[in-house]
């Protein structure tokens, strides 16, 4: 049970990562060559990605993340005007995501310091806080396919706590999409 419970978790963590969908709004940074004119960029192609993550199954969980991936980065750029192809695209996208649980610990403070616990005080002499947290980043890249030239990048961090999955996921790729094509 424990281990269909983490695949569970995994699954869901790793789906609001690739979005970096989260409880709180993703830190989300674009950036863009200045010389590139992605306005006139017609037809595109999304690659299958890269995903990394300690929990996440390297089979069914990871092919379906990463379709579902392509399928939000596929919506954004068919919405912006521009068409899938994979006979010599005008612009290359990419991903990278990963998910990890770290743990952070945290002293209670100065020795001799007491707070409430179950109504009582007690010391904090030799106390800490350990606590795990989701959090996911991705990156997405848009190259030029024959130059191999970075023409714009969205990256992206965020506590996925409690993550919404699919939902999220589209409106995190959303969100990178949102200033394409950047305006020079």
């Amino acid at each position: 049970m424990t281990s269909r419970r983490s695949t569970v978790f995994a699954l869901v963590s790793a789906a609001a990562l690739v979005g970096a969908a989260c409880t709180s709004a993703p830190h989300m940074k674009t950036d863009f060559d200045l010389k590139a004119d992605l306005s006139k960029a017609r037809t595109f192609a999304v690659d299958d990605g890269r995903l990394f993550s300690k929990s996440v199954s390297p089979d069914k969980s990871r092919q379906e993340i990463a379709s579902q991936f392509k399928d939000a980065v596929t919506r954004q750029l068919a919405a912006k005007g521009l068409t899938p192809s994979t006979d010599h695209p005008d612009v290359l996208v990419t991903f990278i995501a990963g998910a990890d649980n770290p743990t952070q610990v945290e002293s209670l403070g100065a020795a001799g310091t007491h707070f409430v616990a179950d109504g009582h005080f007690k010391s904090a002499w030799n106390s800490w806080w350990i606590f795990k947290h989701p959090e996911g980043t991705f990156l997405i890249d848009v190259v030029d396919p024959s130059t191999k030239a970075l023409l714009y990048r969205a990256y992206a961090e965020a506590d996925v706590e409690g993550a919404g999955g699919k939902a999220l996921l589209e409106k995190s790729v959303a969100k990178a999409f949102e200033e394409f094509p950047p305006k020079v």
